[in-house]
Parts: C-alpha cells; sequence; structure tokens
C-alpha cells in the first residue's frame, strides 16, 4: 500500500535501534580503555560501520591495513623528479596505484 507510513516508520525505527546500540556499545567497552585505546576503538567501530554500508571497498580496507603486503618485489624505478621519495614510500604509492580503484593511474 503505497500510503501506508509503516516501512518507513520500521526503518527509521531500526536506524535509531542500530545508532542506540552503537553507541551504548561504544560506551560500555570505552569504561574498560585507557584513553589511546578509545581512538583504535573508534577507529575500528567506524570503519566497519563505512565498510558494511559500502562506503570503504574491500580492497581499501586491505591496502590500509596491510599495504607493505601490497608492494612488489621488483617495482618500476623511482622517477628524478621524485628523488626524495624513499624505497618504501615508492613502494607504497606504486602498490595504491596498482590495487586501489580509486587511485588507478596515479602513477
Amino acid at each position: 500500500d503505497p500510503g501506508n507510513p509503516l516501512p518507513e516508520l520500521f526503518d527509521e525505527h531500526l536506524k535509531n535501534l542500530k545508532e542506540r546500540i552503537t553507541e551504548a556499545t561504544y560506551l560500555q567497552v570505552c569504561r574498560g580503555l585507557f584513553n589511546k585505546d578509545k581512538t583504535i576503538l573508534s577507529l575500528l567501530m567506524c570503519t566497519s560501520i563505512a565498510r558494511s554500508a559500502g562506503e570503504i571497498l574491500e580492497v581499501e580496507w586491505q591496502y590500509f591495513i596491510r599495504g607493505t603486503a601490497f608492494v612488489a618485489s621488483d617495482l618500476p624505478e623511482i622517477p628524478e623528479d621524485l628523488s626524495w621519495v624513499s624505497t618504501l614510500q615508492w613502494g607504497l604509492v606504486e602498490a595504491l596505484s596498482r590495487t586501489v580503484p580509486a587511485f588507478k593511474g596515479l602513477l
């Protein structure tokens, strides 16, 4: 029924429940953490929410948490105008442009 507001109310109710449960979980877990660890918990919860919503692609997440694992053993030579970039930095940029779709063609 197009005039039925129940599906919209249900969706709004679910959204509110998720927000409240997420907030309650964060507050309860934070009670037992040091301040430095609260930042890590915040990052993990935010990225988990963003990943579930499709805002962070799995390949982007994998690069973020394991970037150096994507560095190729046979790197292209560092261009002359980028001589200030370290070999590790160059490897990470090359891996980023090769593996994460948003950065294809970076090099």
